[in-house]
């Protein structure tokens, strides 16, 4: 069993019992839990917040060019930021971090980067959806794979 509560299982469930996708339906007229997790793990089209940007994405997303023209206490920020990684972008102050210290265009570029999609079951259960610059990206409650046995479990 994953780690999902029963009200995030529920909540699930009724999303699933509610679906007009075809491929969902006929999972659910056949009882096929593996081919609904496989459904819910999938990724949807909603972009979140990152919860772990490693060093080298950090780097891999700052434009040098920009890098160069910033002041030197910004520089000294950054590399406190890269020093401290991986980052949780879920944290606004981490994310307004860099928007302070890349106050350019690049700044939304760079937070962009720093978001996923979600999978079809953390779109479900939700959250919020904090912006930063001009990058809004859901902000998961839940973040994991929904397992056969947890439907199995949770249509008793």
């Amino acid at each position: 069993m994953s780690d999902l509560s029963r009200s995030q299982t529920h909540t699930i469930i009724l999303a699933l019992r509610a679906s007009v996708v075809p491929d969902v339906v006929a999972a659910m007229m056949q009882r096929d839990f593996t081919t609904l997790a496989n459904w819910l793990n999938a990724n949807s089209t909603t972009q979140a917040w990152m919860d772990s940007v490693t060093k080298r994405d950090l780097f891999e997303a700052m434009n040098i060019s920009t890098y160069d023209a910033v002041s030197a206490g910004k520089k000294e920020s950054w590399q406190l930021m890269l020093s401290m990684a991986p980052i949780d972008m879920t944290r606004g102050g981490m994310r307004k971090g860099v928007l302070d210290i890349f106050v350019t265009v690049d700044a939304n570029a760079m937070l962009a980067a720093f978001t996923e999609k979600a999978s079809r079951a953390e779109e479900i259960i939700g959250g919020s959806s904090p912006t930063t610059g001009t990058v809004t990206a859901l902000k998961r409650d839940w973040v994991g794979d929904v397992l056969a046995a947890d439907l199995r479990e949770g249509m008793k």
